[in-house]
């Protein structure tokens, strides 16, 4: 039997509060890895193997979350940064990855870039997921946790200052925005937040040098083509935005 198109499935949440919720709270993920574990393992007590199974996934959920919001307590410009990175690496190292074995393993980690990208485009997200991600198993390092968690902060900044570029390239409320002028104005976006990078500089300054005056000097250099010129929306125009700067992002080196 075929599966369901996406779009009726999103229908049938919406109309099944129960669902929603199981959905939500990835409950049928979390019982059928718990079956697998059960059959993989054969306990000899399943009802302890399925407490501690419990226990340990909400001790794991609890940390991801606080060492998330950890990472998010001040700008990654700031020198606080770091230090919060460090705690937020050592809230999430203590997680239980295996019977007398802490740490961080690919799988945990791979939560954290979820929560880090949850208000990015989602190709974007999953590409940039594609690069930062480590194996399963594979133990990830402090020099690792902070460049990936840097990356994406820098990169949350980008989306922020696209959305308001997008905002001032729709003068007339419309909803469209031209497309060549959206992609001039996103390549002198990326060519900035490049430099700021280099410099330690934040977003509100990468901001600020898109000013009314660089904006217009920047939508100068556009030719002019003759009959009509295609746009996009908000979401296509972050979409994009997403895309110019995926080149920035490398995979960690360590």
């Amino acid at each position: 039997m075929a599966d369901k198109p996406k779009k009726m499935v999103a229908e049938e949440l919406k109309t099944d509060p129960d669902k929603m919720f199981l959905e939500k709270n990835k409950v049928k993920e979390t019982m059928g890895d718990l079956i697998s574990q059960l059959a993989a393992n054969r306990p000899s007590d399943p009802l302890k193997f399925m407490a501690d199974y419990f226990q340990s996934t909400y001790e794991q959920s609890n940390r991801l979350e606080k060492s998330y919001q950890t990472i998010l307590l001040t700008h990654h410009s700031r020198p606080a940064f770091r230090q919060n990175l460090i705690k937020a690496f050592g809230i999430l190292n203590q997680t239980k990855v295996a019977k007398n074995l802490y740490g961080i393993n690919g799988i945990i980690f791979g939560e954290l870039l979820n929560m880090l990208l949850r208000e990015a485009p989602a190709r974007a997200a999953t590409k940039i997921k594609e690069k930062l991600s480590r194996r399963p198993n594979e133990a990830v390092a402090f020099p690792v946790f902070q460049y990936s968690a840097t990356c994406i902060s820098i990169f949350n900044d980008y989306l922020e200052v696209a959305a308001q570029l997008y905002e001032l390239l729709d003068v007339r409320s419309t909803g469209l925005v031209d497309r060549l002028h959206s992609e001039a104005i996103l390549n002198k976006l990326k060519s900035t937040f490049v430099q700021m990078r280099q410099d330690k500089t934040s977003g509100v300054e990468a901001c600020l040098s898109l000013s009314p005056d660089g904006i217009y000097s920047v939508l100068s250099q556009v030719p002019n083509t003759n009959g009509s010129r295609s746009t996009i929306n908000h979401d296509q125009f972050l979409e994009i935005a997403a895309d110019v700067y995926l080149p920035v992002i490398q995979a960690p080196t360590s």
